[in-house]
């Protein structure tokens, strides 16, 4: 043995591990010798070189990514010992191959459906839905069209949509206004974590919508996000949360639970009631709210009840 690299993720050493290796050198990517190592961690006084980036002479793994419908594929060599990288060997992205709606490949909705418009300060891509009233039953939305992302959703892009499916992308950054109002089918929806607006009316009138992650990123609600969501029965919002816009959950009559993480600065939840922890204000509850009588509420806010058929009995608090 001539030649040992010692990764930077080793932070002990026992007392003269290699004794008797009379021809090794031991390359260190530590800067220096970490207090962590035994002080007699090389006693046989074999000569070593820290901060050791392999001076060129990587030893690579190789990891090959076969291409997508959508995007190239490439080799990625790694260094064992010090983690450099380089990619080569692109290869060109395979075409779509549809069977009836969706591509067997990818799972994506075939093209046809959709109309993609170009931004230009992102260079990524707007889509909408060229015709939302006969749309397929089961929607997944492309990641990458032409080579850039897909990242956002337009104006009224799936308004009215008759799917009972819709799968986003990561790649989903946006949802503008009414993204999916009125959408009668829409069960569920899982939002990608890059989401940090709903913006107004976006959900409003998705009528058979039971369940809806929100993401950690969420900073803000629109005006009237949910109205009209009434088969929703359950939502968690994050600590991040800023903003919580009018009669956002309005008419959400199946609304059993509402949750604010407990670190959220602004909101917090309690009875499943939200109460602006400030102002003392409950500004919605559901149809088993229970208010709080800590005095941490002072305040019904406007429409905090507002059609909760299966509210059968609310207690005031005293102050």
């Amino acid at each position: 043995l001539e030649k040992i690299v010692i990764p930077q993720s080793v932070t002990e050493f026992g007392r003269d591990p290699f004794h008797r290796c009379d021809s090794i050198t031991i390359y260190c990517q530590a800067q220096s010798m970490p207090a962590s190592w035994a002080s007699d961690w090389n006693e046989s006084r074999h000569p070593v070189v820290f901060g050791y980036l392999c001076d060129d002479d990587h030893t690579h793994s190789v990891v090959i990514t076969p291409p997508t419908c959508t995007q190239y594929g490439y080799t990625t060599h790694t260094c064992t010992d010090c983690g450099y990288e380089y990619v080569d060997k692109y290869t060109t992205p395979v075409d779509h191959s549809y069977a009836g709606d969706n591509c067997t490949i990818c799972g994506c909705t075939h093209e046809k459906y959709f109309i993609f418009s170009y931004n230009i300060n992102t260079f990524s891509y707007s889509i909408a839905l060229s015709d939302p009233a006969n749309a397929p039953n089961h929607i997944v939305i492309p990641a990458v069209y032409n080579g850039l992302p897909v990242d956002t959703i337009t104006y009224r892009g799936f308004a009215e949509c008759t799917a009972e499916q819709i799968i986003l992308p990561d790649s989903i950054a946006c949802l503008h206004d009414q993204a999916f109002y009125n959408c009668k089918n829409l069960t569920s929806l899982v939002l990608p974590d890059a989401i940090e607006q709903l913006r107004e009316s976006v959900f409003a009138g998705c009528s058979s919508l039971t369940t809806l992650n929100i993401p950690a990123s969420l900073t803000e609600i629109g005006d009237n996000a949910f109205w009209g969501c009434s088969s929703l029965k359950s939502l968690d919002f994050p600590a991040g949360l800023q903003s919580i816009g009018s009669q956002a959950l309005r008419d959400c009559a199946s609304l059993e639970r509402l949750t604010v993480a407990q670190d959220n600065a602004i909101y917090h939840s309690q009875g499943n009631c939200i109460i602006e922890t400030g102002t003392k204000t409950l500004i919605q509850g559901t149809k088993d709210s229970k208010i709080p009588t800590d005095g941490s509420v002072t305040t019904i806010g406007s429409n905090a009840f507002h059609f909760c058929p299966g509210l059968k009995e609310i207690t005031l608090p005293k102050d």
